[in-house]
């Protein structure tokens, strides 16, 4: 749009041009090049490198992304396909991403933290064409690698029977020395299908494979610690084909023990907490069996939504203290909804409730904050936001225990259906304690913020 100005008595004419904002432009040549894929193609998941970077566009409005792009595409796919199988496009990376894509008909579709920090997109009845991709970052500036995945999987299959990447032993009972370790490489870009387990690993072999003998009168110990204080998970499926796994039985690192283990094979996966692209460096980790001791964390077995969290012990956790933050009273159909409340995050003492989600550290002197709420609610909800990595432990009126760790992107959130009237006592932890005290907001309401 053109606008002009006449400076009377002057003569002059003053032309003024403003253009509209800079947006990504799928017709220019992409950064990082193109790949065509036909369906059914192999290997799946096809893969790219990018860097970060940002020319700090914003997405078209239509998209209704958030972050800044380049303005060229990183990649273009040229995609064949008869639509029967989808199409998964998605991003590993240590930075926070979003993924941006315009596609073969010129529309555009978007996510952010379609997986805890990294973007996931499901195209179910995908089209055939080109598509222009952007990784993009949640920030304005965006720094680091990250990997773009392409696939017609939906989610990650754990290969139990596939050859083990890094270890397979063979161990009988009684076995010398005890523990027994080998050397393994943590993570990879699958993150762990099954309900209520955490962390990112390579789900097409286990790092280990163990075969055991045994009658079952000793425990087996199963345990990880990164040689350089990553964050750890693990996952184990056992000769019954259970799912066990675990995440911070002692500090950052993982274990479980089995009390009654059977003979047969046992597929291990060590995977990451945190996302990382392929152009990361290895995350090097150490693998322990054993009949004697380990972390003493109870497995986390196919977790069922309706499970009691159990109280530990460790620190002792002072339910009838004043809380830090005061208490709220509140009746069902409570205005405003929601209710938020700005409080300090975590504290020096290690979480000491078991069950998925339930990590980070806490003041366990006293709740943060009380919640006293009336009878006949249907839905109850707590949510944080926070600039830092927060944790959320609540005691419920009926005596049972809630956690949650990255519900919403690095946000923890609980809800509560049909929620009993009487006390919550709410915890917010900082996942990493160098964080204690670092600011965060509360968010009760009767609506699932998910």
């Amino acid at each position: 749009m053109s606008r002009f100005l006449t400076l009377l008595g002057l003569g002059v004419l003053v032309l003024t041009v403003s253009t509209a904002a800079a947006q990504p432009n799928p017709a220019l040549v992409p950064t990082f090049g193109t790949v065509s894929l036909t369906s059914g193609f192999t290997p799946d998941p096809h893969t790219v490198e990018v860097t970060l970077g940002s020319d700090g566009v914003e997405a078209p409005a239509e998209a209704g992304c958030p972050g800044t792009f380049q303005v060229a595409p990183d990649v273009d796919l040229q995609f064949e396909t008869d639509s029967v199988l989808p199409l998964h496009l998605y991003v590993r990376s240590s930075t926070d991403t979003v993924l941006l894509v315009n596609l073969p008909d010129g529309s555009w579709i978007c996510n952010d933290d379609g997986n805890s920090l990294d973007p996931d997109l499901l195209i179910d009845d995908p089209q055939e064409g080109l598509y222009d991709i952007w990784v993009g970052s949640y920030s304005a500036v965006g720094e680091g690698s990250a990997t773009l995945y392409m696939s017609e999987f939906e989610e990650a299959e754990m290969m139990v029977d596939a050859a083990p990447a890094d270890a397979s032993i063979h161990l009988d009972s009684g076995f010398e020395p005890d523990p027994h370790s080998v050397d393994v490489t943590a993570g990879g870009a699958d993150l762990v299908p099954y309900d209520g387990c955490n962390g990112y690993v390579d789900s097409f072999a286990p790092d280990a494979a163990l075969v055991l003998e045994t009658d079952g009168s000793l425990p087996l110990y199963i345990y990880a610690d990164a040689a350089e204080g990553d964050d750890l998970t693990l996952t184990v499926i056992t000769p019954e084909g259970d799912v066990l796994c675990n995440d911070d039985a002692a500090d950052l690192n993982p274990g479980l023990v089995l009390d009654e283990p059977t003979t047969g094979r046992y597929a291990v996966w060590v995977g990451t907490f945190a996302s990382r692209s392929q152009g990361d460096a290895d995350v090097p980790a150490t693998l322990y069996f054993s009949e004697v001791e380990g972390p003493t964390a109870e497995s986390i077995d196919d977790f069922d939504a309706d499970m009691d969290f159990e109280y530990s012990g460790g620190e002792e956790l002072s339910v009838f203290a004043a809380p830090s933050h005061g208490t709220l009273s509140l009746a069902p159909g409570f205005l405003p909804d929601p209710h938020d409340v700005t409080v300090e995050a975590g504290g020096g003492d290690g979480m000491p409730v078991n069950g998925p989600g339930c990590a980070g550290s806490i003041d366990a002197a006293a709740p943060t904050m009380n919640v006293m709420y009336g009878e006949g609610g249907s839905t109850l909800a707590f949510y944080l936001d926070s600039e830092i990595d927060t944790t959320l432990l609540i005691s419920l009126p009926d005596g049972n225990w809630l956690c949650s760790d990255d519900e919403l992107g690095r946000n923890p959130a609980i809800v509560v259906e049909d929620p009993p009237g009487g006390l919550y006592n709410v915890w917010v932890g900082a996942y990493s304690q160098d964080n204690a005290g670092a600011s965060a907001t509360v968010h009760v309401s009767e609506s699932d913020p998910r």
